[in-house]
């Protein structure tokens, strides 16, 4: 394709991406904003940090304690993070749950933003900034912004100050475990073992210091609760609204045999696709796509806002005139938000196959 008719493809996407995003953020997540606590899961961090400890993995009654907030729920919407994440729970559970709401969304999104800034260009997270995972993350009063700016923290961190880039790492874990799972892999691939040494004894003194403070029997509930979420899902529609290949499995309505079978060559596409990057590239916009797609490829289940350490590079890329077209097509789809599925395989497909991730190597 001559230069000029990729151009008009790139700034074609580019306009798309932003109409479409501004579009959901304006008439489909701003009129669920207004609700309140009522929308998302910050009402059940909030219950979380406030019922008894021992029914905190409790799915019914952590449904039943929401519902004075929420109104009547129909299927169960139960606590999943760590133990590890409760302290901070508790923290935000003493103010009133308006307060808490506001104070967690405009503080985990400034972290989020001030954490872009670090490794992209003011107009690459401007263009991030509208996408609707970061409006709905914090409509919601979600988590993932918090996690995605300890990994773009520690990311950035990695060559200089690898103490702290594990640590940061192991603070995003010790939250959203799902969201680093790769990450062990991903060090031992770039050699970096200072980082995954601090990963592992931040992770290993956090776990103590909470059986110290809950007691040993909070870690076998949830691990139970895991179990439990498991079968849970086979029985919801949850997992449609997804951005991980089990979605694309379900939504497909392929069978259990195929389902699988896709799933597990996702997986082994995103253990490529860390392996390779973080071989080969320092960049960190290239190793935040890399561990991001890679570890949306190898889970079973992830939402949306899973997407967020991805937004930077994401819009990197889409700003990128000399970036291979596959990343731009994925790129709009992560950031708007369409299909996003689709657009984490294709970015993962565009890390293993282009020479060097192209435009992902540098800010736009």
């Amino acid at each position: 394709m001559e230069e000029s008719s990729l151009r008009t493809v790139r700034l074609a996407l580019l306009a798309l991406t932003i109409a479409c995003a501004l579009a959901v953020d304006l008439f489909g997540i701003l009129p669920k904003a207004v609700e309140g606590p009522r929308n998302g899961d910050f009402s059940t961090f909030y219950v979380a940090g406030r019922i008894n400890r021992r029914l905190v993995y409790d799915f019914a009654a952590v449904t039943r304690a929401q519902e004075p907030i929420v109104g009547r729920l129909e299927s169960a919407r139960p606590y999943l993070n760590p133990p590890t994440y409760l302290p901070l729970l508790e923290l935000l559970a003493k103010a009133p749950i308006g307060v808490g709401l506001f104070l967690w969304a405009t503080l985990t999104t400034a972290l989020f933003l001030a954490a872009c800034l670090s490794v992209a260009a003011p107009r690459v997270v401007l263009l991030a900034a509208i996408s609707p995972v970061v409006w709905s993350t914090a409509a919601g009063g979600q988590v993932a912004m918090l996690v995605g700016a300890c990994i773009i923290g520690a990311i950035a961190s990695l060559e200089r100050r690898p103490l702290l880039a594990g640590a940061l790492f192991a603070v995003a874990a010790l939250i959203k475990p799902p969201a680093v799972t790769l990450v062990p892999l991903a060090l031992v691939a770039c050699r970096q073992w200072k980082a995954l040494a601090a990963c592992l004894l931040t992770g290993v003194a956090a776990g103590l210091a909470s059986i110290s403070v809950y007691g040993l029997d909070i870690w076998l509930h949830w691990l139970a609760a895991l179990h439990a979420f498991t079968d849970f899902l086979r029985f919801s529609d949850v997992i449609e609204k997804g951005v991980s290949p089990a979605t694309l499995a379900r939504l497909a309505g392929m069978g259990a045999p195929a389902a699988l079978a896709f799933q597990i060559a996702c997986a082994i596409l995103g253990v490529a696709v860390v392996w390779r990057v973080f071989r080969g590239s320092s960049a960190p916009l290239h190793r935040l796509a890399a561990l991001t797609t890679g570890c949306l490829l190898v889970t079973p289940y992830a939402m949306t806002q899973e997407l967020a350490p991805m937004l930077a590079a994401a819009a990197t890329l889409l700003l990128a005139p000399r970036a291979h077209p596959l990343f731009w097509f994925a790129s709009f789809l992560v950031l708007a938000s369409l299909a996003a599925p689709i657009g984490v395989i294709l970015m993962g497909l565009g890390l293993l196959l282009v020479p060097d991730g192209n435009s992902v190597n540098g800010k736009a």
